[in-house]
């Protein structure tokens, strides 16, 4: 009876693990869409503005000190240029878009004030638009974008200006200025 049991192991253990006599080929097909590189994308200075940081870690733009009298007359002190520099593009690129990513702190074209100090800044945004629109024309945080044009792309640059301006006219408050903008760029 015992001899039986080990038999009876033994055939399945044979079925369950069986030999490399035994073994199939297994032809296996992968796929794959080879895509093209997209660009580098950083942040420069322009006109003297201050620029810090990395695409890592961010980007900081310094405006410094602005007079609240600069942002309600929306005079040249209350703004500054930047802009943004594409590199190691694929050749094949015929397009690229830029667009103002939503915010939680949305106002219109603008996004408002996020200090946490005491005493910030109340009723004043900022607001984006390229540096060649000369009105009052901003981008709309989550909903404005706009396509580079073939000179830009050419140039592998957009030059853009940042400003502060006042949410309500009059309403607008001195103190601490401090807010995050978030930029997205598709290719084509």
């Amino acid at each position: 009876m015992k001899r039986n049991k080990r038999f009876l192991a033994a055939s399945v253990l044979a079925v369950l693990f069986p030999l490399t006599s035994q073994a199939e080929t297994l032809n296996v097909d992968f796929t794959a869409t080879v895509l093209a590189t997209t660009c580098s994308m950083t942040i420069a200075a322009l006109d003297g503005s201050s620029v810090s940081g990395d695409a890592t870690n961010g980007y900081k733009l310094t405006v410094g000190d602005v007079g609240l009298d600069k942002i309600i007359k929306k005079s040249a002190e209350s703004q500054k240029n930047f802009k943004f520099v594409a590199s190691d593009c694929a050749g094949s690129l015929t397009s690229i878009t830029t667009a103002l990513a939503t915010s939680t702190s949305a106002s219109g074209d603008f996004i408002k004030n996020e200090s946490a100090d005491s005493g910030a800044a109340t009723n004043i945004g900022m607001g984006f638009k390229r540096k060649s629109v000369s009105d009052e024309t901003y981008m709309t945080p989550g909903s404005g974008s706009f396509t580079w044009t073939t000179e830009e792309r050419t140039n592998n640059a957009v030059e853009m200006t940042v400003a502060l301006r006042e949410l309500t006219d009059g309403a607008g408050t001195t103190g601490a200025f401090s807010s995050k903008a978030t930029f997205t760029f598709t290719y084509q």
